[in-house]
């Protein structure tokens, strides 16, 4: 036995199963924490829907084999013998290994292996997925002893994806063998936090981030890397405060051609530590009798953008408008509305924060054969005048966490775009109108956030020189902050 909080069992009994493999792809802390940890966390809530709607695609998938005359059997331990069959629910062993899988199709004469199949949730296939089929492949070859060759992932849409187990083994394999040796000779402590763009919806993000604001960690930075985070290490700065001394202003010089803008990761840090915003160079952002603010919520795994919203300010008058799709069959209406409320300002900007706004147009106008060519010369993405540029005091460029800072306030305390497409799954299922609500006026909230970060970085040009509270690099002093 062995003692602490991680190392309650024996380490025979620990088994390596698939959200364990599939979470070390992810996060290797993750997978420690599934593996050891007596804590499993509480799944997000789009993790759940995900879950609900990938069980509703396996009933789905089931009843279209029966109604093709295909032989479809609960698994049991003994079914691997049995050929020609599809066996549903398969939970395979292989000595310290337990692999899922939704479907087995078994033999056939002119297919002497087992095929595993995996159904998702999603329209999209991640990498998490393709690995989930392949540990599939690999403990079902252990246990039935014929090499796996291929295998299928059914996506939400009913389309077939073929994946060869040799062409992702090296990745597999390089898993296992970590895990194994966390196994053989567990670790004291579990690796280290490290915040990425996939813990908003781990069952662990509370947890991990807490421990990363009480440590003020590196990882907190929303641009940090871990090959970044390494280099910081071995420098010996651990933590934000200590990066917050490294920012150096550079020596003027004269350019001939504008510098391409660089994110410094030591000026984020130095504006936290200061709570100060720090200038690259003035911000010069024109503003206009008419001005219009864009956002747009869709669900991205599936192409779909149900809701346009549209802010427009005409001198001191403000109002808002909305264009909701109920369904993809509704999509070319609302866009088409979107176009004729942007046409009657032809001469206003279009600001928005993100290049979502603009990709999702212009796959709008390749989808409906629609020219857009005037409205995409008005569009003017925020973020391009902040990147590199303006660094607010906040640990990331997101517009809620600028928008917070500069005094935009969102409704629900838990808005986001993660939230977002929970909120629009819901909707779907129960047709309840206060998700609907909550969606628009999330939207409207976002318009107001981009309106009023237009104007802050309006005031940021004009009033620079003269606010206590904004530093500009190029008055700087080498060597002092």
């Amino acid at each position: 036995m062995l003692g602490g909080p991680f190392h309650s069992v024996t380490m025979s009994s620990r088994i390596i199963t698939t959200p364990i493999v599939a979470g070390f792809l992810e996060c290797d802390r993750k997978a420690f924490l599934l593996l050891f940890g007596e804590e499993k966390g509480t799944p997000h809530e789009y993790t759940r829907i995900v879950e609900r709607l990938r069980t509703i695609n396996r009933a789905k998938q089931i009843s279209t084999l029966i109604e093709q005359g295909k032989v479809v059997k609960p698994y049991k331990a003994s079914s691997l013998e049995e050929k020609g069959c599809f066996f549903t629910d398969v939970k395979i062993r292989a000595g310290s290994l337990e692999a899922y899988c939704d479907m087995v199709e078994s033999p056939l004469p002119d297919r002497p292996e087992h095929r595993p199949i995996i159904i998702t949730g999603t329209y999209r296939i991640s990498e998490e997925q393709r690995l989930e089929l392949l540990f599939a492949g690999h403990v079902l070859e252990k246990a039935s002893n014929p090499s796996i060759q291929s295998g299928s992932i059914i996506d939400r849409g009913g389309q077939i994806h073929k994946l060869k187990s040799a062409n992702s083994l090296k990745t597999l394999n390089s898993i296992l063998n970590s895990l194994d040796s966390w196994i053989t000779s567990p670790p004291a402590e579990p690796p280290p936090v490290i915040l990425h763009k996939g813990c908003a919806h781990c069952q662990f993000f509370d947890s991990c981030k807490s421990m990363a604001e009480r440590t003020d960690d590196l990882s907190l930075l929303d641009r940090m890397t871990p090959k970044l985070i390494k280099r910081y290490h071995d420098k010996g700065i651990f933590t934000l405060k200590q990066l917050s001394f490294l920012f150096r202003p550079r020596r003027s010089r004269k350019r001939k051609r504008k510098p391409k803008e660089i994110y410094k990761l030591e000026l984020q840090a130095l504006a936290i530590r200061t709570g100060k915003i720090y200038l690259q160079g003035v911000p010069e952002l024109a503003r206009r009798q008419t001005e219009l603010f864009l956002d747009i919520e869709g669900l991205p795994d599936q192409g779909f953008h149900y809701l346009i919203g549209l802010l427009v300010r005409d001198g001191q008058s403000i109002s808002y408008r909305n264009f909701w799709a109920a369904t993809p069959q509704d999509e070319e209406r609302t866009y088409r509305q979107f176009l004729e409320a942007v046409g009657e300002h032809p001469e206003a900007p279009i600001y928005h924060y993100g290049s979502y706004e603009s990709k999702a147009l212009r796959q709008l106008a390749g989808r409906y054969e629609i020219d857009i060519e005037p409205v995409k010369k008005r569009l003017v993405n925020l973020n391009m005048h902040i990147f590199g540029r303006i660094y607010f005091p906040v640990k990331s460029n997101r517009l809620k966490e600028i928008g917070t800072f500069i005094g935009a306030s969102w409704t629900s305390p838990d808005a986001s775009g993660l939230q977002s497409i929970v909120w629009r799954h819901l909707w779907e299922e129960i047709q309840q109108d206060g998700y609907k609500d909550l969606l628009i006026q999330y939207n409207r909230e976002d318009c107001q956030a981009i309106q009023l970060l237009a104007d802050e970085i309006r005031k940021i040009g004009e009033t620079a020189d003269s606010q206590p509270n904004i530093g500009n690099t190029a008055k700087l002093t080498r060597g002092r902050s």
